[in-house]
């Protein structure tokens, strides 16, 4: 076994799938539904939460209400240079920031960006890339057109649907500075958002309903360190033949279907696709590859794989959307706190 892998059984597997789900669900609520008492599961949530094997209970956010796209940038470094940490700083404190990931294969790092327009994400790459000449050796760039909803785990059997938008809703200041909380951590009451926001609990309840309901906010869950559950992240890229609606319809399909993604996106560039996948053996990974393969064997016209070996951060609302309406999520990992409900 691996020395960082923590043990997790059955029951802890159930609280990290409604979790996933769910994560702000009561902690009253999830001992109902795998029969164990209200105390034993917030020791267990505060075990996974300690042992770093939940990483962070976040919203997932819509970008595009903010007028904003998600841009992924895959780079390669000279590892010999001396400034290869000073970028990997910088990259994880600028504002547009959503995530970046390492990987120990093509490329080095996976980095995605927040922007409003195609020529902001060009200025900000060329600000990066005028930073560091001689660093980056080579560069892939992406732009997210379409998600597809997927397990956030291989042990999750309950379904994650869409959410619809039921409607337009214009945030304001206070939304915002509810947002940069529920980022930091989002099992945190009402009430505690209340002791920092000159708002009732009621009206914060009411404004995160609101949110929730138009689809700015569509899902509460966790993200998670999957080595120490005994996974290998992979990243699946994909150049494809042709891919028309009943493609998309039917990837879509297998994407919310498949237990080993947790992840896949559309893109523009050199790739069409990016599907994400984790595997406990290098055995399973190959097995979801070749179902992959199999299933759009017509249309694949050539892919890659890169091995990711760490994330070095997530931000679920990156400073770029925050910096003008209140002040920014400070990228600090919150003390766990079990949720009271």
């Amino acid at each position: 076994m691996n020395k960082k892998q923590i043990k997790v059984d059955v029951k802890d597997k159930k609280i990290l799938s409604l979790l996933a789900e769910n994560s702000r669900m009561p902690l009253s609520k999830i001992a109902k539904k795998i029969r164990l008492s209200r105390d034993s599961v917030s020791y267990r949530v505060k075990r996974l939460y300690d042992k770093g094997v939940i990483v962070k209970f976040t919203p997932q956010i819509d970008f595009h209400p903010f007028g904003m796209s998600k841009y992924h940038v895959f780079l390669l470094l000279d590892e010999s240079s001396p400034r290869h940490d000073e970028l990997v700083s910088a990259l994880k404190k600028h504002p547009a920031t959503v995530n970046l990931r390492e990987y120990s294969d093509q490329w080095d790092l996976e980095w995605t960006i927040a922007a409003r327009s195609v020529q902001e994400f060009d200025d900000i790459r060329l600000s990066i890339m005028a930073q560091f000449p001689k660093i980056i050796m080579d560069r892939n760039k992406l732009l997210v057109v379409a998600k597809y909803p997927s397990v956030v785990l291989p042990f999750q059997h309950q379904e994650i649907t869409e959410k619809k938008r039921t409607g337009n809703y214009r945030m304001d200041k206070l939304d915002y500075a509810i947002l940069n909380v529920l980022s930091d951590d989002c099992r945190v009451s009402t009430y505690s958002i209340a002791k920092k926001i000159k708002l009732s609990a009621d009206a914060i309840g009411l404004r995160m309903k609101k949110m929730f309901n138009s689809g700015i906010i569509y899902r509460y869950t966790v993200v998670l360190d999957f080595l120490k559950l005994g996974y290998t992240w992979y990243t699946f890229a994909l150049r494809m033949k042709v891919f028309d609606k009943k493609d998309q319809s039917r990837f879509r399909m297998f994407v919310r279907q498949h237990p080993q993604i947790i992840k896949a996106v559309k893109t523009l560039g050199n790739w069409d696709l990016l599907v994400y996948v984790i595997a406990s053996t290098p055995k399973e990974f190959h097995t979801t590859i070749k179902d992959i393969k199999k299933e759009f064997s017509s249309t694949i016209r050539r892919y890659a794989t890169f091995v990711a070996y760490k994330e070095h951060v997530f931000r679920p609302l990156p400073k770029v959307l925050t910096t003008s309406h209140t002040q920014p999520y400070n990228g600090r990992k919150a003390s766990y706190q079990p949720n009271r409900r």
